[in-house]
């Protein structure tokens, strides 16, 4: 890499990015971040570092510029991973009645975010952040939050769901996106140190 300070995050999703610029305010501040507002097409595949390299290579075709984007889902163990990288189609198909429908209280999940930085043509890496934890039952969305799944995602080691967790200190700790991003920022700031 030739000493990048910039970076490009592709996302359509405004919450996702502004967890990415909190981070990185905190974590990475000489590194500006910019989004790039786009929709990437999904390959439908359950291997999530396969999407999450093709919406790389995606963006990187369309921008040719340095440029991170991630894939996120709820993976529950006794589905043997399902919704996982169906998550966002499960919801918005089922509902959260129907997705209610499917789980048990307490029911063991994984909540997975897998990275991709694209930063020359051809060249890729992946980064992953796992949060282990349980799903609750709830009857209604308590918060608008720009990942439904979180509303009922309760992080090991905790009583609350994520979204009620989200910017507080505990989610340095869990937070699979957390996870992911100091992989990846650990391994740019080696690359271009």
């Amino acid at each position: 890499m030739h000493n990048e300070k910039s970076i490009y995050y592709a996302t359509s999703n405004s919450g996702k990015f502004s967890e990415i610029k909190r981070y990185c305010k905190n974590y990475a501040p000489n590194i500006e971040v910019q989004q790039f507002k786009y929709d990437l097409p999904e390959l439908q595949n359950d291997d999530q570092i396969a999407i999450a390299v093709h919406k790389a290579e995606t963006a990187w075709n369309l921008l040719q510029k340095p440029v991170l984007v991630d894939d996120s889902g709820l993976f529950i163990n006794r589905y043997k991973g399902f919704p996982g990288t169906m998550s966002k189609y499960a919801m918005h198909s089922l509902g959260l009645e129907g997705v209610m429908r499917l789980i048990d209280d307490q029911e063991p999940a994984n909540f997975i975010v897998t990275l991709a930085f694209a930063y020359e043509a051809g060249k890729i890496e992946t980064f992953q952040g796992i949060c282990k934890g349980h799903l609750i039952k709830i009857e209604e969305m308590p918060t608008k939050d720009h990942l439904p799944y979180s509303n009922f995602f309760v992080p090991e080691g905790h009583y609350l769901p994520y979204a009620q967790l989200r910017g507080t200190p505990a989610e340095k700790v869990f937070g699979p996106r957390h996870k992911a991003l100091t992989n990846f920022f650990s391994w740019f700031l080696k690359e271009n140190s």
